[in-house]
């Protein structure tokens, strides 16, 4: 059987589909005209010929999807934008101009540089210059450190025929090397609007998505040191970004980094904060530096985007670093034997991270029950209660108190201690999960509250307790409605809430709790018996000191009780 190609008089399009089945006039049907459009790119004969392939020219399909017929007779410069992001050592990176041109000579006549200082093209050629057709010039654009801090505007490339545009932006950051004094401070700013109900439960709402991440560093200069490179570098550049190494999630070579390695392997990457497409700093001093973008990372070891230059010994220290501004008004000290002292903020240009979790903590009633860090602070903790009145006064009279709260908030200060990288990091996730004053949490008191007199029974559900007025003035209510056992021969804590109470005596009460106990507990094993008190942190600053090498955190905060 034959096999016949598609004739002129009938047009048949990319698709397969045909558009035209009739013979021409005056001529019988003929058997080989298609009598049906079948799959994409065959035509089916009438006799039961084998299909006809209809040949297809992606090329040309490609153009006509694309629009690339624009290609052709025109300059094209490759890439056609630049974005440096955060600039902190020299960048250079390939440029072409390329002529379009199928058929003629055409001029590129000049470059204008709107970037100003420490942009430069590499290898151009000598302008004007002719360029044959489908031909182009292989660059380099060269960008350094050193230029205006900020830069959004285009290179403009002219041609006999036009200019082409070409967007570049950078912003410049200088490296603030210099390694600060113990301890470090990091502070997170929440935002949050705490609405209060007359009776004095309140709704909160968070109003950032993510804390603003600042740090508190603390430097000893000594004269003909850092001070004098320190202080022209504030001349300069105090209102522009810094390059903020993160000390407190610091590690160190373990291998031999040897310039034009892409990975380099650490102590540990573990409950630190690199971030994968972050920045990460290889440092010996302010002047000898590794400023890279991660690609990846594993528990030992780092890979960058690009190689290092320098090569660095074991030990040199490695750490996540942020772009940073500094805080308007430096503060310091100056001793007349050759000493300053300098106190600089500074607070991340990169908030949208997250580190959220309460994973690792307890949990009461769906919140974080904070039972496993010490949250005394020194040898006194301040406190105050809080009771919202209104006192009429006529000056005629008795005065009238009235308040619309039926009990009163203690206010305290957390100071919760975190020892080791591990806990130090999940404390880090606390205080994000917490975010400032918006979310509760259960905290006990560290203090004996109760004091029991009788075995609690197994299978009960009940415990005497001294009488110090619990069934008259405290009638089960929040924030002294639930209490945690913790023993003195090992036992684990047992927490409960309180649902009901009555005096038996006048030294004794009676508690009742919402689970029974487990068994029969000799009340000379109980070490004390706290309340655990529903509170929120009054604050949106929320501090962490790191001392020690970094290894122990505390969390400083004003802490409330709340009606929730």
């Amino acid at each position: 059987m034959a096999t016949y190609a598609a004739e002129p008089t009938v047009p048949v399009n990319f698709a397969g589909e045909q558009s035209g089945t009739m013979a021409p006039e005056g001529f019988p049907p003929m058997p080989w005209l298609p009598n049906q459009a079948s799959e994409a790119g065959t035509i089916t004969l009438q006799d039961n010929t084998p299909p006809v392939t209809v040949e297809t020219y992606p090329a040309i399909e490609a153009e006509q999807e694309a629009g690339t017929f624009d290609f052709f007779e025109d300059f094209h410069v490759v890439p056609r934008s630049f974005n440096f992001g955060n600039l902190l050592s020299a960048q250079s990176v390939p440029i072409e101009v390329f002529s379009g041109f199928r058929h003629e000579t055409r001029e590129w006549t000049a470059w204008i540089n709107n970037a100003g200082a420490g942009v430069e093209l590499g290898g151009e050629p000598s302008l004007p210059a002719q360029q044959e057709p489908l031909t182009g010039y292989q660059m380099t654009l060269d960008v350094s450190a050193t230029g205006p801090p900020f830069v959004d505007t285009t290179l403009d490339f002219v041609f006999d025929v036009g200019t082409a545009y070409v967007p570049i932006m950078i912003q410049r950051i200088v490296l603030w090397g210099a390694e600060p004094e113990l301890p470090y401070t990091e502070v997170l700013r929440f935002l949050t609007d705490v609405m209060l109900a007359r009776a004095g439960a309140e709704q909160r709402a968070s109003l950032r998505k993510n804390p603003r991440q600042c740090f508190r560093y603390r430097y000893l200069l000594e004269e003909g040191s850092m001070r004098q490179v320190l202080e022209n570098l504030l001349f300069e550049w105090q209102t522009h970004a810094f390059g903020v190494p993160v000390w407190m999630d610091d590690s160190t070579l373990t291998l031999a980094a040897t310039a034009g390695n892409t990975t380099i392997t650490v102590d540990s990457t573990a409950f630190r904060d690199y971030r994968v497409g972050g920045l990460a700093v290889i440092i010996v001093s302010q002047s000898v530096f590794d400023v890279l973008t991660i690609l990846s990372k594993t528990a030992t070891t780092i890979t960058f985007t690009s190689p290092i230059i320098n090569s660095y010994p074991v030990g040199s220290f490695v750490m996540p670093l942020l772009p940073c501004y500094a805080q308007s008004v430096i503060s310091g000290q100056r001793w007349p034997v050759g000493l300053s002292q300098m106190q600089i903020e500074f607070e991340s240009s990169q908030n949208d991270v997250d580190l959220a979790s309460t994973v690792p903590f307890a949990t009461y009633n769906g919140k974080v029950l904070l039972d496993r860090f010490n949250s005394v602070l020194g040898t006194t903790s301040p406190e105050t209660f809080e009771r919202e009145f209104v006192r009429i006064d006529n000056q005629t009279g008795l005065p009238l108190i009235e308040s619309p709260w039926d009990r009163h908030k203690r206010g305290s200060v957390l100071a919760i201690r975190a020892s080791g990288r591990q806990e130090v990091w999940e404390l880090r996730g606390l205080a994000h999960a917490l975010r400032g004053r918006q979310v509760s949490l259960y905290v006990p008191r560290h203090q004996d509250d109760l004091v029991v007199t009788a075995n609690l029974l197994n299978a009960s559900n009940t415990m005497e307790v001294t009488n110090y007025g619990y069934s008259q003035f405290v009638f089960n209510r929040q924030p002294k409605n639930v209490i945690r056992l913790s023993f003195n021969n090992g036992s684990p804590p047992l927490v409960r809430t309180i649902t009901n109470s009555q005096a038996l005596t006048a030294t004794t009460e009676e508690l009742e709790v919402d689970v029974n106990w487990p068994s029969t507990i000799p009340f000379t094993t109980i070490a004390r018996v706290e309340y655990v008190e529903k509170v929120r942190l009054d604050s949106d600053d929320v501090e962490l000191e790191f001392d020690i090498g970094a290894r122990t955190a505390h969390l400083f905060a004003p802490a409330k009780v709340v009606f929730d």
